[in-house]
């Protein structure tokens, strides 16, 4: 089992009603995958990627080095939750650190 995989959970912005466990887990997968890929493997480092990601938001920036890596998780995770749906449109996830659920 991925070490991370505790440490995230996958929160339901829009769609959520009509989402099943399988969409949620697709997207937890998702994100995994990316963070794994960068080499984030612990609750520090996802967070201080959360910390770069929402800063950079906040400022008006384009998120850069660790903001970019959570970014792309983000982006993954809300591409998987949705497929298969009619409308892809209709949903989107938020990723939220927690230190082992």
């Amino acid at each position: 089992m991925n070490m991370i995989r505790r440490d995230i959970l996958i929160r339901w912005i829009d769609g959520g009603r009509w989402a099943g466990p399988e969409d949620t887990e697709r997207a937890e997968e998702a994100a995994i995958d990316v963070f794994s890929a960068a080499g984030l493997n612990d609750v520090a480092q996802l967070m201080a990627a959360e910390d770069a990601y929402r800063r950079a938001l906040e400022d008006g920036e384009e998120p850069m080095g660790l903001g970019a890596i959570w970014a792309d998780a983000l982006n993954a995770a809300n591409g998987a939750a949705v497929q298969g749906w009619h409308d892809p449109n209709g949903g989107a996830v938020d990723i939220v650190v927690v230190r082992g659920r």
